[in-house]
């Protein structure tokens, strides 16, 4: 028997801060509206169990690269009339698209449904999916939007937290950069052994601290400095990108 979700579905997930359902093509139907009104409040539809992807990583031009670049680009505007003649940009173009053809060719994640659906990271590890491309320099950039978080056990059993570090001490960094979000529910207590910059994306942070607790809403910051005890909360849903110091955070506990 197939599980459906209508709008309400997504109505009294939103009410309550969820904002991922387990959702698989054999066994959910997802109404039409149900799909457009999930869009509109952010709300995901996830494959449980399906394995995601291995972290993607793509090298900025190299030396080499470049010729490639240049060599493309030169042919490109031998076929544009003069007043389209514009190097530096379709040079610029013809780079991205050199990189989103190295990026697809790892393994695409498995979609469960047309409809607006993306994998669920595995839980039971925390090998980082997303992609990146990094330069000779050291330079890193993350797209934001490709990243998929674990499941953070250490926040208690049954809490939906979930995290993801993005920039670590692997990267040469003295500092680790990532994402994270959890539902009013998922609320944990913590302590900090190192310092912690925390930047609100979505929904409002609350931070508990000596019996006070303070809210942050989208594009507010929080610093936390190190031996803090805190309770991480909120009153509805957050994600937030943190930076730590010391990069390896996890290995303070």
């Amino acid at each position: 028997m197939k599980t459906l979700i209508s709008a309400q579905t997504i109505k009294e997930a939103s009410a309550a801060g969820i904002k991922e359902l387990p959702a698989m093509v054999q066994t959910t139907i997802i109404t039409p509206e149900a799909a457009s009104l999930a869009a509109r409040l952010g709300i995901v539809f996830v494959a449980p169990g399906t394995q995601t992807c291995p972290q993607v990583q793509t090298n900025l031009p190299a030396a080499d690269d470049q010729d490639l670049v240049r060599s493309i680009a030169k042919q490109v505007i031998q076929r544009l009339p003069e007043e389209k003649r514009d190097t530096a940009t379709i040079a610029r173009l013809v780079a991205e698209q050199l990189q989103r053809q190295t990026a697809a060719s790892c393994p695409a994640p498995a979609v469960a449904d047309p409809v607006h659906l993306t994998t669920a990271a595995p839980q039971t590890s925390k090998t980082t999916c997303c992609q990146r491309l990094v330069d000779d320099s050291g330079l890193v950039v993350v797209r934001g939007a490709s990243v998929r978080m674990d499941i953070m056990a250490e926040a208690g059993p049954g809490k939906q937290v979930r995290l993801a570090d993005v920039i670590t001490s692997s990267d040469n960094s003295p500092m680790c950069a990532g994402f994270m979000t959890w539902r009013k529910q998922d609320s944990f207590a913590w302590t900090l052994d190192y310092d912690e910059i925390d930047l609100v994306l979505q929904g409002t942070l609350a931070i508990t601290i000596n019996g006070k607790t303070y809210e942050g809403k989208v594009g507010d910051l929080f610093y936390i400095p190190k031996g803090s005890q805190i309770i991480f909360g909120t009153p509805n849903y957050t994600k937030i990108m943190y930076v730590t110091y010391p990069a390896d955070w996890a290995a303070q506990k």
